[in-house]
C-alpha cells in the first residue's frame, strides 16, 4: 500500500479505514517529530564543503559521472535512533530516513 503511495497511485479502501481509526495518532506523531524533520532537511539542502568533497571523491572512486537525483522520504523515528532503507520500499532513486529522533 505505502509503494502506491509513494507512487502516486490513489490509497486503497483498506488505507482509508486505516486513516480514519488511527489518523489522529499519525498527527500527534508527526507533529511531535515535525522539529527533528525540518533539521535533517536542512542538513541535506545545505551540507557542509567536507560532505560534497567527501561525495565528489566517492563519486570520482566508482566512477559516476554529474549529479545524480535521489528522492529522500524522511520519516519520524524514536528518540536517538536512525534507521532507513533502500528502494525496497519506495521503489528505484529513493530512500527512506527515520532521523527525527536524532537530528
Amino acid at each position: 500500500m505505502m509503494r502506491r503511495i509513494a507512487r502516486g497511485l490513489p490509497p486503497d479502501d483498506a488505507w482509508a479505514e486505516a486513516d480514519q481509526i488511527l489518523g489522529h495518532r499519525a498527527d500527534h506523531i508527526l507533529d511531535a517529530a515535525e522539529e527533528g524533520l525540518k533539521a535533517v532537511l536542512k542538513r541535506l539542502q545545505e551540507p557542509p564543503g567536507w560532505f560534497r568533497e567527501m561525495n565528489r571523491r566517492v563519486d570520482a572512486l566508482f566512477g559516476i559521472p554529474g549529479e545524480q537525483v535521489l528522492k529522500v522520504w524522511l520519516l519520524p523515528s524514536a528518540q536517538g535512533w536512525t534507521g532507513g532503507t533502500g528502494s525496497m520500499l519506495v521503489g528505484e532513486g529513493a530512500i527512506t530516513l527515520e532521523c527525527s529522533g536524532n537530528p
